[in-house]
């Protein structure tokens, strides 16, 4: 069922089947894409990135905190977004950034 909500979002918002999404965000002002698509669909809401992988977007502060301090083990992030993190801030920093996360949402 989601895959076809996935579908159908993919359709209606006009995204390429290479591209997502990512020429209209790469095309707008900061953010402004987003905005947009929040006050339309919500603050939370998936759209397309490269090769039609779904994106989360999502501005809900009680989810957030759900999901990145309460709880982020049963959130994993994908291999490429853990990979990109480590070459920032190395592979031994990754739980430090949890409990930054932690103590900065929950303040």
């Amino acid at each position: 069922m989601l895959t076809l909500q996935i579908l159908i979002a993919f359709l209606l918002v006009g995204a390429s089947l290479f591209w997502g999404n990512i020429k209209s965000i790469i095309g707008a002002e900061s953010l402004e894409m987003h905005r947009k698509w929040a006050k339309e669909y919500g603050g939370t809401f998936i759209y397309m990135g490269l090769l039609g992988a779904p994106r989360l977007y999502m501005t809900d502060i009680k989810a957030l905190n759900h999901i990145l301090v309460t709880s982020p083990e049963k959130y994993p992030k994908p291999e490429t977004v853990r990979r990109g993190q480590a070459d920032v801030i190395g592979e031994s920093q990754a739980p430090v950034s949890f409990r930054f996360a932690r103590s900065f949402l929950s303040d």
